[in-house]
């Protein structure tokens, strides 16, 4: 069962006799996976090639002594079910002749299967650059000097799929790099799209089946059962796909009994004929862009700006930017799907059914509306460059070209290595950092908590604020001078593990370090509003706390259980 699992959907049953797999399993995965991309971009593969590429991959996984013979690729090819096939024409050149084979081939099939429009699918991955902004605009030019990855270089992939009709769209999918993303915690059952880890977002085999097979069948029975009213031991299906590397074979994309199929599309006639292609993803692209600009392009100069004569807009764009997570963009991207008018669903249709030329209609999101959005938010863009920005990532195709050396590594990871390459990271966007000013309200806010009467804290009422006073005294000699090193004010905030407190501290001025404040929801609202975090430019050298001192971060992050009487209500404390 494990063997037929592994190789009998793509083997030509008749013509095996064994269940022996192959001498060297690594080295067959890796031959597979090279003439699968080959083949999905449309590249025919000869025998002298595909033996040339085994030695190869041989060298590459330090197997000595292989030569492939024919009797290996003879075997090679019965494992995978692959047969010689005569092309005609100048190959590549010639691939829109199979244009009109393949609709034909296509009829007959939805005549012989008894198809409706309704049960017939296409779905194709696309790549996003979900916060990217025209080049020369005014964020754009200030994140050119900042230091890092550019936020408008943040991509993710997504795949679209619907019906002909357009009465039925399958779930989004996006494919992100964080396997828990930070943004997305506490909302990973609640998303309006279905989301998947990758290492660099991209589309891959292992992802495409558990799409197919535990959400796309699903989606697509659930929906002939409820709104068709078709009984569940008649649902059927055909699904279009282009030859993708992400792609299984055909022979592995067989759901719900053998009833909903997938047939691919002839290679190199994927811009031609598949729907998707025609406007769908485009358009689904250009709504979400909207939704993008309305919500970091900032439109309106406010009165302290226009009295100052200064536009600080496209700093604000670009701190909107920096706030403008993958939670943001999914729940774009989910609703500009739904936005996608039906007649442009079936449009996309029309060149593959019957040969008529899909019109585009991207009435009230075509360039020039975008250079509107643009010129109220004070920018200065031309035509050119809207167009430009609306085709950065048409040429995306959401999964990975590999080259020899990573298949070789894809083949010969272990599982260990595959369940850990989806690390925990969030996206790395960068922090706002609080003013002094804001710090000292913060702090002011804090001792007049702890001062308060009602505030149970007997153990260090009287050092916390202390301490809070010398900190705050600290920070406003540093705004005096209005020049101190950044570096040096990090470290005076930067956690350390706090020393234990005696059980009756001293009233001393000598006082040792406090014990953290209980966990008190009062303050919790007070302190959250802080990252501790300076911005800063110049030269004051301050000096680092006493070992006695506990820095301000560590009273106010590590959270003791509530003492008795404490009042606590259990909610964590963070700076």
């Amino acid at each position: 069962m494990a063997y037929d699992h592994t190789y009998g959907q793509t083997a030509r049953r008749h013509a095996r006799k064994t269940m022996a797999k192959p001498r060297n399993e690594e080295l067959d995965q890796a031959c597979l996976k090279w003439f699968r991309q080959l083949r999905g971009t449309g590249v025919f593969v000869r025998t002298t090639e595909l033996k040339a590429a085994a030695e190869k991959f041989a060298r590459h996984l330090n197997i000595p002594d292989f030569k492939a013979s024919e009797g290996w690729v003879t075997r090679f090819k019965v494992r995978h079910g692959l047969s010689n096939k005569k092309t005609h024409g100048e190959s590549l050149d010639a691939a829109t002749e199979n244009i009109d084979q393949f609709r034909d081939k296509l009829r007959r099939l939805i005549d012989c299967e008894g198809l409706s429009l309704n049960q017939v699918y296409n779905a194709d991955e696309t790549g996003l650059y979900f916060r990217s902004i025209p080049t020369n605009t005014l964020a754009d030019e200030m994140e050119k000097c900042v230091p890092g990855r550019k936020l408008s270089k943040t991509r993710v992939s997504a795949l679209c799929g619907a019906n002909a009709t357009g009465s039925h769209r399958l779930q989004p999918v996006v494919v992100g790099t964080a396997k828990n993303p930070r943004c997305l915690r506490g909302l990973m059952d609640r998303l309006p799209v279905i989301y998947y880890p990758s290492l660099k977002a991209w589309f891959n085999t292992r992802i495409f089946s558990d799409w197919f097979f535990n959400h796309a069948v699903k989606e697509i029975v659930r929906f002939q059962t409820d709104t068709l009213g078709i009984p569940r031991d008649q649902v059927k299906a055909l699904m279009l796909l282009d030859n993708a590397p992400a792609h299984p074979c055909e022979r592995e994309l067989v759901g719900e009994n053998g009833r909903i199929r997938c047939l691919f599309l002839p290679p190199n006639t994927t811009s031609i004929l598949q729907p998707m292609d025609q406007g769908i993803i485009a358009a689904t692209k250009r709504l979400y862009r909207r939704k993008f600009l309305g919500e970091v392009m900032v439109v309106l100069e406010d009165d302290d700006e226009v009295a100052a004569e200064e536009d600080t807009r496209g700093a604000r764009t670009l701190g909107n930017m920096k706030k403008y997570t993958l939670k943001s963009a999914i729940f774009n991207w989910a609703t500009a799907w739904k936005d996608v008018k039906t007649s442009t669903l079936e449009n996309g249709w029309k060149r593959l059914l019957s040969g008529e030329e899909p019109v585009v209609d991207f009435e009230g999101f075509e360039s020039t509306d975008f250079m509107n959005q643009l010129v109220n938010a004070g920018e200065r863009v031309s035509e050119e460059t809207i167009d430009n920005w609306l085709e950065s990532d048409e040429g995306d195709p959401g999964y990975q070209i590999l080259t020899d050396e990573e298949i070789t590594a894809s083949v010969t990871a272990t599982e260990e290595e595959l369940a850990n390459e989806d690390d925990d990271e969030d996206e790395d966007l960068i922090p706002d950092i609080p003013k002094l000013k804001q710090v000292r309200e913060a702090i002011d806010m804090l001792i007049d908590y702890m001062e308060h009467p009602n505030t149970n804290n007997e153990h260090f009422r009287p050092a916390l604020p202390s301490y809070l006073r010398e900190s705050r005294e600290k920070i406003i000699k540093a705004q005096q001078r209005s020049r101190f090193k950044q570096s040096t004010i990090k470290s005076f905030f930067r956690p350390q593990t706090p020393a234990t407190p005696s059980p009756h501290p001293s009233t001393s001025s000598e006082v040792s370090a406090p014990v953290a404040p209980p966990r008190i929801s009062p303050a919790d609202s007070v302190a959250s509003s802080i990252d501790i975090e300076i911005q800063s430019d110049a030269s004051l050298t301050t000096p680092s706390p006493t070992p006695t001192q506990a820095p301000l971060a560590d009273m106010v992050t590590t959270s003791p259980p509530p003492e008795e009487g404490g009042g606590g209500d259990g909610d964590d404390m963070a700076m």
